[in-house]
């Protein structure tokens, strides 16, 4: 019988044991669950937030103030909360009934431009995004008022920054040096009412071959600024971590590259027949850039290079190309093309000058 009674207690110890240790398993994996809701929360406001700031007809933003007005024609509906800032709640379970949440306050939206080292005021916010995962169980009380109870809750903090672009010169081609551009037969440099070709001056002259077109044909510019910072007014990181697409070689980049996207290739690139450069927006390739005979290369938008620039035929860039490096356009066969085209240009300043997240976002619990 004693051995009876053990063996008893000892099963029920074991089936208690597995029990709490079910339990608790249970319990961890529905707060993790919760926890990466809450997070997902928190980063919705930061996407609400940053969607905010593009939609203001006022550029750039002077004071964030999200406003509420059902009466207005069209009615405004910034936010749930005008007093708070951006508040949206929207249903996760509705058996539970679980409930999401989050707030991007006036408190937590700061102008650090100064802080930055940026010049004027609104170019560079700092922003704060509180993610809430709770139970509603009365929906007569605030969400974090009992008997409701808050299952997670998660805060993401970011930076937004407009990207401005100021080239060297208004032309097709800017270069670091005059003597360092050449221009073979078979190419076209069409600078339109603008120029074709800018370098700084008591630079060389460029060796000019075929066609070139402008208003001046040639420009030497002083002063001659085409640094990163000088041409879209942030450090090289700053325009990495605004990038759309960061890469470091050329097939890493997507098949179809979205319009009006920036896009950093950190290292050399070489576009083939098999990858042709193709798109709209800014390329910065932070090393030598090489489009090779045949690959049929089209596009529109801005090219910033630090090293060597080569562009073989057939091939076509509408809007203007700055290297830090050695140019040569070449032609054989076909046409290699270069046109200024301030329409693009001032199409993807319209697009690119829109507040753009600028560092990763980091979280905390709180």
């Amino acid at each position: 019988m004693l051995a009876v009674f053990i063996l008893g207690t000892l099963f029920i110890m074991i089936s208690t044991g597995m029990a709490l240790v079910q339990m608790a398993r249970s319990g961890i994996e529905r707060q993790l669950r919760y926890h990466g809701q809450a997070v997902n929360a928190a980063q919705a406001g930061l996407v609400e937030g940053l969607a905010w700031y593009r939609r203001q007809t006022t550029q750039p933003v002077a004071d964030f103030a999200p406003q509420r007005d059902p009466t207005a024609v069209p009615p405004i509906n910034e936010t749930d909360d005008p007093s708070i800032g951006i508040v949206r709640e929207y249903e996760i379970d509705a058996t539970g009934p679980v409930r999401g949440r989050y707030e991007v306050p006036t408190t937590g939206a700061m102008d650090v431009t100064g802080e930055r080292a940026k010049s004027g005021t609104g170019t560079v916010w700092a922003l704060e995004s509180r993610g809430f995962i709770y139970l509603q169980r009365d929906a007569s009380v605030p969400f974090d008022t009992a008997p409701n109870v808050i299952l997670s809750r998660s805060v993401a903090r970011t930076e937004i920054q407009r990207l401005s672009i100021v080239l060297p010169a208004n032309a097709a081609i800017n270069g670091i040096r005059g003597d360092k551009i050449s221009t073979e037969t078979r190419t076209r440099i069409y600078g339109g009412g603008d120029t074709a070709i800018a370098y700084p001056a008591s630079t060389g002259a460029p060796s000019v071959s075929g066609e070139l077109t402008g208003n001046p044909a040639l420009s030497q510019v002083d002063p001659y600024n085409d640094g990163i910072f000088d041409v879209f007014g942030v450090t090289l990181s700053e325009i990495i971590a605004m990038a759309d697409i960061v890469v470091t070689i050329v097939d890493d980049l997507p098949e179809e590259i979205p319009d009006m996207a920036l896009i950093v290739i950190d290292g050399d690139a070489k576009f083939t027949p098999s990858r042709r450069l193709s798109g709209t927006g800014v390329l910065i390739v932070l090393g030598n850039m090489t489009i090779v005979p045949n690959s049929y290369s089209s596009y529109d938008g801005l090219i910033y290079v630090t090293g060597d620039y080569t562009q073989n035929a057939p091939s076509q860039i509408s809007g203007s190309i700055i290297s830090q490096g050695a140019i040569s356009i070449r032609g054989t066969g076909d046409f290699s093309e270069v046109f200024y085209d301030e329409p693009v240009l001032t199409q993807i300043r319209r697009h690119m000058g829109q507040y753009r997240f600028a560092r990763n976002q980091q979280y905390s619990p709180r």
